[in-house]
């Protein structure tokens, strides 16, 4: 699919923010391990949603989502399967939350799952699951497609080599049920980790976190829950560099202390905020009050990688040399080609990005080869009054809820 973007006259408007796709996958799969009804609000209607959706129907779960008011109920079921080869796995990176899910329902496992998928951002090992189960006593064997699982779980104390956001989750998943305490040391504790651990809270599951040391007694049988579901910081993220490339935004229902890593940023640039306890404003600024930055992107607190590709969009258009630091994916650089046909001055040194600005962004016909990716590319079409082409721009729609109608609102058009 393509996207034309162009800029037509620059609005500063208020965008209200959707709920997480970050939080939303895990919380979904979660839900699954309800004894009761469970009912999720602020769902966003993305495509990782949908598909996730499908997938738990087709493994033979009642979920209905209502779009109206972004909310999904799901109801308790008993599966009996030993076999979950259903191809629409492989599209998703995030199923492989219903592995940690199905561990936890079974007294005994023995199943079989397909590899997950999802965006290519190089090598995404799932070595780290496979080590985490095994750990707690299960017999995991895998080849090139499919993932074997076979055993009984205990607790037991997990420590991390790397503060995975994906481990830390499915360990905590797999755990939920056992009445004995399981602790993960090195775990993530980035914002939308936390988030599941309050719903998973709430249905019954005790769960204690000091730093990166998190802690879960689990709970045979879990209640019902409503439960809403966080604000997508990313998406807020997006909006607010968006705003950092025009003349300002405002950014509504989030909580301003999930983005203190952007906000601190954009005031050390030379940018003025306004923040309120649920929504953030840019105000307009002169461009040659703006400093360039020097950044790391890790893992929280620190800057978010995947914010990245969107802050070298940001840096083009900042007079002077910035520089980001990749050290979560060692091959997130995708960008960097497409981001040069748009006559953006970027490099790449080992695993730092270098952008000289300020780039005059021309159009030009590109190509998305993930969401975060597809966003900075967006981004940058967005500058230019000129039509720009993006192909593959179904990555886009992953994980932003009516993206089109949003930009509009700015007076950016986006058109099919």
């Amino acid at each position: 699919m393509k996207a034309k973007i162009k800029l037509d006259k620059y609005i500063n408007n208020c965008i209200n923010i959707s709920g997480s796709k970050n939080s939303s996958l895990p919380i979904i799969c979660a839900s699954i391990l309800c004894d009761e009804i469970v009912i999720l609000k602020n769902v966003p209607l993305i495509s990782d949603v949908f598909l996730l959706i499908n997938i738990l129907k087709d493994i033979g779960y009642q979920l209905v989502l209502n779009k109206e008011d972004h909310t999904l109920t799901i109801y308790p079921s008993i599966i009996n399967k030993k076999y979950f080869h259903n191809s629409k796995i492989t599209k998703l990176r995030g199923s492989y939350y219903i592995i940690g899910c199905l561990i936890a329902k079974n007294n005994k496992s023995d199943f079989s799952f397909l590899h997950p998928g999802g965006c290519k951002l190089g090598t995404r090992p799932i070595n780290y699951h496979i080590n985490a189960f095994k750990n707690m006593g299960l017999d995991i064997k895998t080849n090139n497609k499919v993932i074997k699982v076979k055993g009984q779980i205990h607790e037991c104390i997990h420590y991390l080599d790397y503060p995975s956001v994906g481990t830390t989750i499915n360990i905590i998943l797999a755990s939920s049920k056992l009445e004995k305490e399981s602790i993960i040391y090195n775990a993530s504790i980035e914002p939308e980790v936390i988030d599941l651990c309050e719903f998973l809270k709430s249905m019954g599951v005790n769960i204690t976190i000091t730093n990166r040391i998190i802690k879960i007694k689990g709970n045979k049988y879990l209640s019902s829950t409503k439960y809403k579901i966080m604000e997508d910081r990313i998406e807020a993220g997006t909006f607010l560099i968006l705003g950092a490339l025009h003349q300002g935004i405002t950014v509504n229902n989030i909580n301003p202390s999930n983005l203190s890593f952007l906000t601190d940023l954009l005031i050390s640039c030379g940018y003025k905020l306004k923040i309120t306890s649920n929504s953030i404003t840019l105000l307009p600024f002169k461009k040659e009050d703006i400093l360039p930055f020097n950044i790391t992107l890790e893992p929280h607190p620190g800057f978010p990688t995947d914010l990245g590709p969107l802050m070298c969009v940001l840096a083009s258009q900042i007079n002077g040399i910035s520089y980001i630091k990749e050290t979560v994916f060692k091959d997130r650089f995708s960008h960097i080609d497409e981001l040069k046909k748009m006559n953006i001055d970027i490099s790449l040194n080992n695993n730092t990005i270098i952008i000289k600005g300020i780039s005059n962004v021309c159009n030009s016909q590109i190509k998305a080869q993930d969401l975060r990716c597809a966003a900075s590319l967006l981004l940058s079409a967005s500058i230019s009054s000129e039509l720009s082409t993006i192909e593959n721009i179904d990555y886009l729609f992953r994980g932003y809820e009516n993206i089109k109608y949003k930009l509009a609102s700015l007076g950016i058009d986006f058109t099919i």
